[in-house]
């Protein structure tokens, strides 16, 4: 996250004015010095708003979320332009759970900022938080728009449109996450999931069998248990979920589907 580090601008000019009373200055001085006093008290509100700007993150980074919401309202009511507050304003609101703020704060940022893509990317966040699925899916297809080759991106879309039941189009944007990275096994696995609901069986085992090969992970090996489940082949199945809690003994999902083979 950006510091900033902002010098107050002074005139020495100004200085000499100063010392002159107004009966002694000519409109045009009494203008210019105006000015100036303008210009270094606006400046000095701004190097005011870095400070607490720089505090707030500090304290993000702390994870004390209410108290780096305080000094981001500071920096805003001393810099109402500051953007990087806004946005991390609404990282901070986020995390308290406070969705429809940090909504609002995010869109507050791409008012002043349309190319601010990675508010796009969090006000998509918070609204599968809040089960806005296709509020999600908009601002992910922006994301996406702008940087065709992220496949974080592709990755997000794809989740929001599974988060919605639009399980073709999930299948798509994993593919396009896929194919900018190869050995995306989160990918694969989530695109697996698609199929599955799809009930494209074959497919989804061949997607967790890949993910597998690139991380073995439990919860990929019950995903693959399930669909072996599906097709019907329950050793196999047990066979995933006991390597499923072979990895991760905590992995209480994978107990209950074994006992239920």
């Amino acid at each position: 996250m950006l510091k900033l580090k902002l010098t107050v601008v002074c005139s020495f000019y100004i200085l000499f004015l100063q010392a002159q009373t107004d009966e002694t200055l000519s409109q045009e001085e009494i203008n210019f010095r105006d000015s100036i006093a303008k210009i270094n008290a606006e400046n000095q509100a701004v190097s005011e708003a870095g400070i607490a700007y720089n505090k707030g993150i500090e304290l993000i980074n702390s994870k004390k979320f209410a108290d780096a919401v305080t000094n981001f309202n500071t920096a805003i009511e001393l810099n109402s332009s500051f953007t990087d507050a806004y946005y991390n304003r609404g990282v901070a609101l986020l995390e308290l759970s406070k969705y429809d703020e940090a909504s609002g704060n995010f869109t507050m940022v791409l008012e002043m900022d349309e190319n601010y893509i990675t508010a796009y990317s969090k006000r998509a966040e918070t609204s599968i938080k809040k089960s806005d699925f296709l509020g999600a899916i908009n601002d992910y297809k922006v994301v996406v728009q702008k940087e065709s080759k992220n496949e974080k991106a592709h990755y997000n879309l794809g989740t929001a449109y599974y988060l919605n039941s639009d399980y073709d189009k999930a299948v798509t944007a994993f593919s396009d996450a896929i194919s900018i990275k190869s050995d995306y096994y989160e990918a694969y696995n989530d695109r697996g999931s698609a199929y599955r609901n799809l009930e494209k069986y074959t497919q989804a085992v061949e997607d967790y069998q890949k993910a597998l090969t690139y991380k073995p992970m439990a919860y990929i090996y019950n995903n693959l248990g399930s669909v072996k489940r599906k097709q019907g082949d329950l050793a196999d199945a047990v066979t995933f979920y006991t390597k499923a809690v072979t990895l991760d003994p905590k992995f209480y999902i994978a107990y209950n589907n074994r006992g239920q083979v």
